[in-house]
């Protein structure tokens, strides 16, 4: 009488009172639970347990039933697949008399389990616990891992280590991905695009952070992004298009990508982020443009001592980077030559730039060419930034 009296407890003692939950390789502390029609549903003995934790309102926990129903058939007294529902009896009991793919079930269901539920929390479903004879937890999965290879493993007892199913509670899903630190670690692709920030220099590059390579851009102007998304140096060879105010402003990009995004990918979409956030098209066009050519004249000895050794592409490069500079291009036949030429390092007016050139041997003069030049072609149906 006393050893009933003490069963009877302990069963009133774990039905009145939340669980710690439990983990794998943990003992349930249950050997009984009652199913949703009344009877008593023994836990010990020789099968394995499979305890499907599922809701009636879950597709892929409805979807499932008959591959839970044909395992069971197949294991027969080795295995018992015992349905766990989380809502109400009634509701519970309603869903098996009319749901069409729930009607033919005839695996043993329980409805509203607190002291299931407490010992194992979940928020997702399918939520499998896979117990052994013992009633020790060997396995705690999503639905995926209920397959015939694992159960027969689970009941050979040859089955690996399995993923180990962990819900994230009171997940905020209407939270920026960049707050949320899961979602931050396991992102792929992203790319983010913002205003210039004060205080701060500029740069670009890449580089690669937690095993996932990124383009970054600080401080760029809209026109230097396009050069680097383009593969192109723009500096002055570009359109002048003054309706387009925007391309001047300074702006800060990143992209980042899984590790092993190749650098031209990167930047193909780099370009096609831009073209979206400016609602047009950047590219580089042959377009017939009023510009200054460097070109060799005779005499020209001024002392090593007053300039510097440059190519002349590289030299007309630097100019053409000063803002307010009249576009420059170089002799093409000497383009790649070097020669002692001055230091100019503002923005200076054409006649100013040939009197330091004169005693180089160079001057500038005005000519109309077809150059390679960045232009921006807006679309018309929405405003741009």
């Amino acid at each position: 009488m006393k050893t009933t009296v003490f069963a009877v407890l302990l069963v009133l003692c774990l039905y009145g009172r939340a669980q710690r939950p439990l983990s794998v390789n943990d003992r349930l502390p249950l050997t009984e639970l009652k199913s949703l029609d009344g009877t008593t549903l023994h836990l010990s003995g020789q099968q394995h347990l499979l305890l499907d934790f599922f809701s009636i309102y879950c597709g892929g926990c409805i979807a499932a039933l008959p591959h839970l129903n044909e395992l069971q058939q197949q294991y027969g007294a080795d295995l018992r697949v015992i349905l766990v529902a989380r809502e109400a009896p009634a509701a519970v009991s309603a869903f098996f008399r009319n749901n069409k793919t729930a009607k033919s079930n005839r695996l043993p269901v329980t409805a509203a389990d607190r002291v299931l539920e407490s010992l194992f929390p979940h928020s997702l479903v399918p939520h499998e616990v896979w117990i052994d004879t013992a009633l020790r937890v060997r396995a705690i999965t999503a639905g995926e891992a209920v397959t015939a290879a694992n159960v027969e493993a689970f009941i050979t007892g040859r089955l690996a280590s399995l993923p180990v199913k962990q819900d994230i509670e009171g997940f905020d899903y209407e939270a920026p991905f960049a707050v949320q630190p899961q979602l931050e670690k396991a992102m792929l692709w992203e790319s983010r695009f913002g205003g210039g920030v004060s205080g701060i220099g500029h740069s670009t590059g890449i580089n690669t952070v937690d095993n996932r390579v990124r383009l970054f851009a600080v401080n760029l102007s809209a026109v230097t992004l396009y050069g680097v998304a383009l593969q192109a140096f723009i500096g002055n060879s570009r359109l002048p298009q003054p309706s387009l105010s925007f391309l001047d402003a300074q702006y800060c990009y990143e992209l980042t990508a899984p590790a092993g995004t190749p650098p031209a990918m990167l930047k193909q979409y780099m370009k096609q982020d831009l073209d979206r956030a400016f609602n047009g098209s950047g590219c580089i066009r042959d377009t017939v443009m009023p510009c200054y050519v460097l070109r060799q004249t005779a005499g020209g000895h001024a002392p090593a001592q007053q300039g510097r050794q440059a190519r002349l592409q590289d030299w007309t490069a630097h100019l053409n980077s000063l803002p307010g500079m009249p576009l420059i291009v170089e002799d093409s036949a000497l383009a790649a030559t070097s020669f002692n030429l001055p230091v100019i390092q503002q923005a200076a007016g054409v006649q100013e730039i040939n009197e330091a050139l004169a005693p180089f041997g160079f001057r500038l003069e005005a000519a109309l060419r077809p150059l390679p030049v960045f232009v921006f072609i807006p679309n018309t149906n929405k405003k741009q930034l």
